[in-house]
């Protein structure tokens, strides 16, 4: 395929949303099978700033931090192609995670009960959102003791 089909294809998918440069080599492994072609345009729009991984995962973890847990965005990025070492340091840390989780556990639960079967409801809760079990212990004892 030639260069002129996949250049507007790759401006269409950027004008819409961030991706990885991963998700679009595969995007464009589906068009043409030319790598040397893809890694050519991938490093074009990566030298003339349209396609930024780090704008990729900045991105990502900003629209889903406040509602999912590091383990979850892990995922989320590690999917995407991205490598843990490339965004460890924008990950929120363990105070705001539990201050998170917290509010994500008001948000769902009105009102806090103090039972053992309550406070497994709000782990698998929390659990299901992508928190460790540090950070969800955290944030039951944090209502705990609030109530």
């Amino acid at each position: 395929m030639e260069d002129k089909q996949l250049r507007p294809y790759l401006f269409s998918l950027l004008r819409r949303r961030e991706y990885s440069a991963w998700e679009l080599r595969n995007k464009l492994s589906h068009m043409t099978s030319d790598e040397n072609q893809i890694n050519e345009i991938i490093h074009e729009f990566q030298t003339n700033g349209w396609q930024s991984d780090e704008r990729f995962i900045q991105s990502l973890i900003d629209s889903k931090k406040h509602k999912y847990g590091a383990l979850k965005l892990k995922y989320d990025l590690n999917s995407k192609g991205i490598k843990d070492s490339h965004f460890e340091h924008l990950l929120p840390n363990t105070y705001e995670q539990v201050q998170i989780a917290t509010d994500l556990l008001h948000k769902k639960y009105k009102i806090f009960e103090n039972t053992p079967p309550a406070k497994q409801k709000y782990f698998r809760f929390l659990h299901s959102k992508g928190f460790s079990s540090q950070i969800i212990y955290a944030a039951i004892n944090k209502l705990t003791q609030k109530e």
